[in-house]
C-alpha cells in the first residue's frame, strides 16, 4: 500500500504545482526519529533523533550531511550519510532529483562499537502543492558492508509556516540492512530553509 501511495505522488505531483512556492535546497532539520529492525522471528524498534543539514550550490546543486542515532537497552545504530545531490527541474515547482551518498554505519552492540562503511544511490521527485505544501518520493539502492544490499523506498512532506520554518515528516521503506534485518526509518521534526 506504502509503494502504491508514493506511486501516486510522483504521478500527480506534476499536475499540483501550478501556483507552486520555490523549492528551497538550504536548510536544517532537527527531529525524532524511529528504526523498525525485522527479520524472521526477530523485531526491534529503537528510537532517538535526527539532525540534517543541507546546502544548494550553483542552478542545480546540492550536498548534505545527515545522521539519526536509535537507541534501544543500551545498544545503539547511528548511521550517518554525506550526499551530493543533483535537481533538474520538470514543471514549475517540481524537480527530478538524483543523489549518491556515503554512509558510516556506527553501531554499538554488547558494549563494543562497529564500523561499516556503504552507499547509496536515490532517484525521485519532489514537489510543492503550493505555498504551505511539499511531497516527495525517491526509489533507493543501498549497500552496506557486511549487511544485504536493499532496494528502498523514501517518501517524504513539509509543511510551511512561512519562507524559513516548517514541520517535515518522512518514511524510509528499507532504508538499510542491517546484519540480515531490514531497517525502516520515520522522521518527524522542525525544519528551517534559508
Amino acid at each position: 500500500m506504502k509503494k502504491y501511495l508514493a506511486l501516486a505522488l510522483l504521478a500527480s505531483a506534476p499536475f499540483a504545482a501550478a501556483n507552486a512556492a520555490e523549492l528551497h535546497y538550504s536548510f536544517v532539520e532537527v527531529g525524532y526519529s524511529k528504526t523498525e529492525l525485522t527479520d524472521s522471528g526477530f523485531s526491534a524498534k529503537p528510537d532517538g533523533y535526527a539532525i540534517k543539514a543541507q546546502g544548494g550550490f550553483g542552478d542545480a546543486f546540492y550536498g548534505a550531511i545527515a545522521m539519526h542515532k536509535d537507541s534501544l537497552h543500551g545498544e545503539d545504530i547511528a548511521p550517518w550519510e554525506l550526499t551530493g545531490g543533483y535537481h533538474h527541474s520538470l514543471a514549475e515547482g517540481t524537480d527530478l532529483l538524483a543523489e549518491i551518498s556515503y554512509i558510516g554505519m556506527n553501531t554499538r552492540l554488547s558494549g563494543t562499537d562497529y564500523h561499516n562503511d556503504g552507499y547509496r544511490a536515490a532517484v525521485g521527485v519532489r514537489s510543492a502543492l503550493g505555498e504551505h505544501v511539499e511531497l516527495g518520493a525517491k526509489v533507493t539502492w543501498t549497500g552496506v558492508e557486511n549487511s544485504d544490499k536493499v532496494v528502498g523506498l523514501n517518501v517524504n512532506g513539509l509543511v510551511k509556516f512561512n519562507d524559513t520554518w516548517g514541520v517535515y515528516g518522512q518514511y524510509h521503506f528499507n532504508e538499510y540492512n542491517f546484519i540480515g534485518a531490514d531497517a525502516d526509518n520515520w522522521q518527524v521534526g522542525v525544519r528551517a530553509s534559508f
